[in-house]
C-alpha cells in the first residue's frame, strides 16, 4: 500500500478494506501530508475557496474533494510549489482565527485576490 499513488491511500484509508474508523479523505490526505507525502487536506475551507462562489475553479459552488485535490496540483505545477505549500496558504486564508479573509462569512473589503473572485453577493 505504500507504494501506491497517494489518491490510491486515500480511498483506501476513507473507504476501503483498510478503513480506518472516523477517517474520510480530508482527513486521510491530512495523515498522509504529517508523514511526508506532497498533498492537500481538501476540506471545507479549501473546498469552498476553490468553489464557483469564490475563485471560480469549479463548476459547483464548493469544490469537490477529488477535484479540490486536482485544481491544487496544477496550481502546484504552474507554481512549483509543494502542494502542501499551497494548501498552507489556502487554508490560512480562509481559516476563522487564522487569516479570517475568506470564511464562510468573508472579509472581500480586506481580500487581496478579490478582482479574481466569482462572489456575486455583497460580502460581510
Amino acid at each position: 500500500m505504500t507504494s501506491a499513488p497517494p489518491e490510491a491511500i486515500v480511498r483506501d484509508l476513507a473507504a476501503g478494506p483498510h478503513k480506518l474508523y472516523g477517517i474520510g479523505p480530508a482527513l486521510a490526505w491530512e495523515y498522509l501530508r504529517n508523514v511526508g507525502i506532497d498533498g492537500v487536506k481538501p476540506d471545507i475551507h479549501v473546498c469552498r475557496f476553490l468553489g464557483a462562489n469564490r475563485m471560480g475553479e469549479s463548476e459547483q459552488e464548493q469544490a469537490g474533494v477529488s477535484e479540490a485535490v486536482a485544481i491544487v496540483r496544477k496550481m502546484s505545477e504552474q507554481l512549483h510549489l509543494p502542494m502542501v505549500e499551497i494548501d498552507s496558504i489556502l487554508w490560512s486564508y480562509c481559516a476563522s482565527h487564522y487569516g479570517e479573509i475568506c470564511t464562510a462569512t468573508p472579509h472581500c473589503d480586506a481580500c487581496v485576490v478579490r478582482k479574481f473572485c466569482t462572489r456575486k453577493e455583497v460580502c460581510g
